[in-house]
């Protein structure tokens, strides 16, 4: 183990290329994989997941138009009678704004559905196994 130290914090690295690092690049691994089972628990949740992929795709394309629209206010500063097309670019960006809100609003509230179903499923799932032993 190789000791060093940063602005007066002591730190500690494991050398390249020994086999204990070897052994921890395994198991990072091993732990990666096991991670990818978790998905295949997530399949009676697809719906959700996918309307929750759907509205943080609606909220970043909403929120990526917002400064189109307000480039245009700007550029009308200064021109005669342009207050109507203003009142219009500033309604739609309100809209364009509360669009962006409710998505946010659909994904908090998908995304809390579905952590807690799925806590309670790998929940029942371990109790499940520790009874059966």
């Amino acid at each position: 183990m190789v000791h060093y130290e940063i602005f007066g914090v002591k730190k500690s690295r494991l050398p390249k290329n020994s086999a204990f690092s070897f052994a921890a690049s395994l198991l990072i691994y091993k732990e990666f994989f096991s991670v990818l089972k978790l998905f295949k628990k997530l399949k009676p949740y697809a719906l959700w997941v996918t309307l929750a992929i759907a509205f943080i795709l609606g909220q970043s394309l909403l929120e990526l138009w917002l400064p189109d629209i307000m480039s245009k206010v700007i550029g009308l500063i200064g021109v005669s009678d342009a207050q109507s097309r203003m009142l219009t670019y500033g309604l739609q960006a309100g809209g364009v704004a509360l669009g962006a809100f409710a998505c946010a609003v659909g994904v908090a509230f998908l995304s809390a559905r579905i952590a807690a179903a799925f806590g309670r499923d790998l929940r029942r799932d371990v109790f499940n196994k520790i009874e059966s032993f």
